[in-house]
């Protein structure tokens, strides 16, 4: 079964495909990835997950093709950003 690792960052984008055993959940999976140092540039341990862009609980069991994506926290909240736009633009 293989299984496609995506982690992106501002300007950058890393993926691997990564052949795993079937019925493998997410928390066993990044196991594996770590223990075999198959992914080194990023910390996978504590992080949220998505499978094709939906997020999923680590105990969601892969499927042969998916795309496991590595969630990053948020940087500045969508609200306090529409919030600083309309400020700056109600001052002009």
């Amino acid at each position: 079964m293989h299984v496609n690792l995506v982690y992106a960052k501002p300007g950058d984008c890393n993926s691997v495909d990564i052949e795993c055993t079937e019925g493998i959940s997410v928390v066993e999976f990044v196991e594996f990835v770590t223990e075999h140092g198959l992914f080194p540039r990023i910390e996978l341990q504590n992080r949220k997950f998505a499978v094709w862009n939906q997020q999923v609980e680590s105990s969601h069991i892969l499927c042969d093709g998916d795309r496991l994506e590595v969630l990053r926290p948020l940087v500045n909240k969508p609200q306090e950003l529409r919030r600083r736009r309309a400020t700056i633009q109600k001052n002009q």
